[in-house]
């Protein structure tokens, strides 16, 4: 977990995760497919294309986990996502939550895969994986929980590509 950050008017945070046996490319070609996200978090029930070009920016998913924690009591939590920008070589992609049942306003974050600088992870072609957003505040809610839940999602997400590498499954 890196930082975060609470205005009065805007939450903002940024979490972080290493990958020591996976280069930046690799985790990218994973990390990128934007309509397959529950491939990367086990924590998602599924992940599927609603309208729009797959990997294009426009393109709107719609991503859904089985939870009981929901502002409209239902037993799904759901949330409709639009890929903002995606840049292939800079390995960063923009999407906003466009509706959801869990309580969000305006919810713009980052996903962006970093060559891995320190001499042990670059020997082992590492990388890292910031996921950074700019977000309403949510109605009874804290940012430091949003914090942790997107840390321990983002982790989740990183021991699952580098399961995948190590399975040759890339």
């Amino acid at each position: 977990m890196e930082t975060a950050q609470s205005k009065e008017e805007q939450w903002e945070g940024k979490v972080t995760a290493r990958l020591l046996e996976t280069g930046a490319h690799q985790a990218w070609q994973l990390l990128s497919d934007f309509c397959n996200f529950h491939r990367l978090l086990p924590s998602l029930d599924a992940c599927y294309r609603v309208a729009g070009e797959e990997g294009r920016p426009g393109c709107l998913r719609r991503c859904e986990a089985a939870s009981g924690r929901n502002t409209d009591g239902s037993a799904t939590t759901w949330a409709t996502e639009e890929l903002l920008s995606v840049d292939h070589q800079a390995l960063i992609f923009t999407y906003r939550v466009v509706d959801s049942n869990m309580g969000f306003g305006r919810f713009i974050a980052e996903m962006k895969v970093f060559p891995e600088t320190t001499t042990a992870a670059a020997a082992a072609e590492g990388c890292r994986i910031e996921w950074s957003f700019v977000a309403d505040p949510l109605k009874g809610r804290r940012l430091a929980r949003l914090i942790l839940f997107l840390d321990g999602s983002l982790k989740m997400i990183a021991r699952s590509i580098e399961s995948k590498q190590k399975g040759g499954n890339l």
